[in-house]
């Protein structure tokens, strides 16, 4: 296990998540503020605690659209994950982030 996926693990351990926060599935995916929702309060938990999680995917594709034979186009997928610290809110110095 790596040990950004364990960091997340504790840090959601460490989290007593409050009342769930549901995705509402209604809701179109181009509405939706986070894809998830709060992860039942988690979110919300960390946030107050100073610790705040963003994932973000980008997909692309690369090819030409006419005129050449070849068009062996790619996809392609990044994808990243912030981890923001608070430093107040975690017991540090005003104004560390």
């Amino acid at each position: 296990m790596t040990s950004v996926a364990l960091s997340g693990l504790v840090c959601l351990g460490l989290v007593l998540p409050s009342q769930a926060d549901d995705v509402d599935l209604n809701e179109s995916l181009r509405e939706r503020e986070q894809l998830f929702g709060d992860w039942g309060g988690a979110r919300t938990v960390l946030a107050q605690r100073g610790i705040i999680v963003d994932l973000q995917a980008t997909q692309f594709y690369q090819g030409v659209t006419q005129g050449a034979p070849d068009n062996n186009g790619k996809y392609g997928l990044k994808g990243d994950l912030f981890v923001t610290l608070l430093g107040e809110k975690l017991g540090l110095w005003n104004g560390l982030i």
